[in-house]
């Protein structure tokens, strides 16, 4: 398998990763109200083919941005990236060929 790698000029966006901010409720039950900023990456954004569909009455989101950055092993598919005040939700992480140099964060464009 060839060796992934990019360009430090590719990395031409600055991104903000936003992590939930998790209360617990007196009876119990986790609330998420809002995010706090964990950290800035730089990253290439692409825009990918995207689109929602109704699946069992809830509305899905399929992957709209492919964002390639530096491995970082705290990023984590429950943060969001802050993308010039557009919101996208990271869905799944790749390591890119197991090597812990580069990763691909696949998100979702929050509407």
């Amino acid at each position: 398998m060839a060796k992934a790698s990019y360009a430090a000029g590719q990395m031409r966006h600055v991104l903000t990763v936003e992590r939930p901010v998790k209360t617990r409720r007196t009876d119990g039950s986790v609330h998420t109200e809002n995010h706090r900023v964990v950290k800035r990456i730089r990253g290439q954004v692409d825009p990918i083919n995207g689109r929602e569909f109704w699946e069992a009455g809830h509305v899905a989101s399929i992957i709209t941005h492919r964002v390639r950055t530096r491995y970082d092993s705290d990023l984590t598919s429950e943060d969001r990236l802050d993308f010039n005040g557009r919101k996208l939700n990271v869905t799944d992480l790749i390591n890119e060929g197991e090597l812990n140099q580069w990763m691909t964060l696949m998100c979702a464009e929050k509407l």
